[in-house]
């Protein structure tokens, strides 16, 4: 694929983001089943304490929700990073109930025992939140470590976003940004999209995509990608990857040298095999 039509189809899927924030929040509520496997190995692994979380496109923050819940009485800082704002304030308006507190991350917004710490004895939600646009840094050249306003960090994680990202120098660029948020020891957990293994999705993918690239006069893409559209919604439209166990194992193999795999599973979706995760120890 060539950078032009990268960085269309890229530009498509943040305008895909902006306009349906919110039906397409109200479809991601529930935790992913493969998130309990993750956080059995990071309790195997023996992590507690404080525990300091990067969340590379965020969402609607529901993964801090569920680990927050799940390694309580831990204490957990997020720094949840994503360019799609409206995901962000529509889990802000929708979860105060159960004490998200989000503040704007960097050096202005103070360390983490400041940033909406609760004092009352509630249990809150500590979330600093970056807007960054991680494509647009990447095809700027930018390093991707560098734009991340976050510390080191016990965990860093990525769910729903490597499939979102076309040439496979970025997707190692966003592992290998992972890779150095993490401090030594610590773990880094990402899932990539497997829709072709699911027979009827794929189907549905082909269809789809013929459409959008009909109506959109796009060129060939490569293997594995597709354009999606969305609910039947006129003009809404992202671009899709789905990886192969090859594919994989080229990114492991592009962070061995500062990484190790700890675990690699599949999960998630009607046949539990619609995403593969990967554990790596820093």
């Amino acid at each position: 694929m060539d950078i032009a039509t990268a960085r269309l189809l890229c530009d498509m899927t943040s305008d895909f983001y902006r306009q349906q924030a919110a039906s397409f929040s109200q479809t991601r509520q529930a935790p992913w089943p493969g998130w309990r496997t993750c956080v059995d190995v990071l309790r195997r692994a023996g992590l507690g304490g404080d525990v300091a979380v990067l969340d590379l496109a965020c969402g609607n923050l529901r993964f801090e929700s569920f680990l927050a819940e799940s390694l309580a009485p831990a204490a957990c800082t997020f720094y949840a990073v994503d360019n799609c704002d409206g995901l962000v304030s529509s889990a802000a308006d929708g979860t105060r109930e159960r004490g998200l507190r989000i503040a704007s991350a960097g050096p202005a917004s103070g360390g983490a025992a400041d940033n909406g710490r609760a004092s009352d004895g509630e249990s809150h939600l500590d979330v600093r939140f970056q807007s960054l646009d991680v494509m647009e840094a990447l095809f700027a050249g930018a390093s991707l470590y560098d734009a991340l306003e976050a510390p080191a960090c016990d965990v860093a994680v990525s769910f729903g976003f490597l499939h979102h990202v076309p040439l496979f120098e970025q997707r190692v660029a966003v592992m290998r940004a992972l890779v150095d948020q993490v401090r030594p020891g610590g773990f880094v957990i990402v899932s990539l999209w497997r829709f072709l293994h699911d027979d009827a999705f794929a189907a549905k993918a082909q269809a789809e995509h013929a459409r959008a690239s009909a109506a959109l006069g796009l060129p060939p893409l490569d293997l594995g990608d597709f354009v999606l559209g969305w609910q039947n919604v006129p003009g809404a439209y992202r671009y899709c990857h789905s990886f192969s166990d090859a594919e994989l194992d080229q990114l492991v193999v592009a962070c061995g040298d500062a990484a190790e795999e700890v675990v690699r599973f599949t999960a998630d979706g009607r046949t539990g095999e619609m995403n593969a995760y990967v554990v790596l120890r820093v």
